[in-house]
């Protein structure tokens, strides 16, 4: 009978505790149920919501491209313009600014090309790699009217892509007959 009773008392003093607990601390047991429900269901809206936008993007590149196929070049630059200066996806961003130096070197607008890369140069939202990206196409298609100081400013030695711009670097100096800044390049890069 004893037994009985100490089983009892500790289910009464169980329920006591648990009731007292959940007396003092209801709120926050709550607050925490509900963050538990909550934040699995606003990260699957962020990534749904996420998802369409990229969808989008890409709907509206593959809109620019067929325009462009379709033989309506400014209209396709419109679109393209439009994507480089007005996302964040970095991944359509530098397909879209590919296309549209692309489409500006086939018309020779060599100054049109120039002020694509300085304005997303200067733009400091995109990524350092997104911007070094640029840095090196730029000094590509600068190269052969490009001063020693325009290459040095674009390829910098703490450029995500280092040894390719260290490369370019060094074919400058070659091309330009500087062999002994050449020979400081090229023990860089090894």
């Amino acid at each position: 009978m004893s037994e009985e009773l100490e089983n009892q008392i500790e289910e009464d003093l169980f329920k006591d505790k648990a009731t007292h607990f959940f007396k003092k601390y209801r709120k926050l047991l709550i607050l925490l149920l509900i963050l538990f429900i909550t934040v699995p269901s606003f990260y699957q809206i962020y990534k749904s919501y996420n998802l369409k936008k990229n969808s989008n993007l890409l709907t509206d590149y593959s809109k620019a491209m067929l325009i462009l196929n379709g033989n309506e070049p400014n209209n396709a630059i419109h679109l393209f313009e439009k994507l480089i200066k007005n996302h964040d996806n970095e991944k359509i961003k530098t397909l879209a600014l590919n296309r549209l130096i692309e489409i500006h070197l086939k018309n020779n607008n060599l100054k049109k090309i120039n002020e694509i890369f300085n304005e997303n140069i200067l733009n400091k939202t995109s990524s350092k790699e997104f911007l070094d990206l640029i840095k090196i196409k730029k000094s590509l298609i600068i190269f052969d009217t490009a001063t020693e100081e325009e290459m040095l400013l674009l390829l910098d030695k703490n450029n995500f892509f280092k040894n390719i711009s260290l490369q370019i670097l060094s074919d400058f100096y070659i091309s330009r007959k500087m062999l002994n800044k050449y020979q400081k390049i090229s023990n860089e890069i090894k």
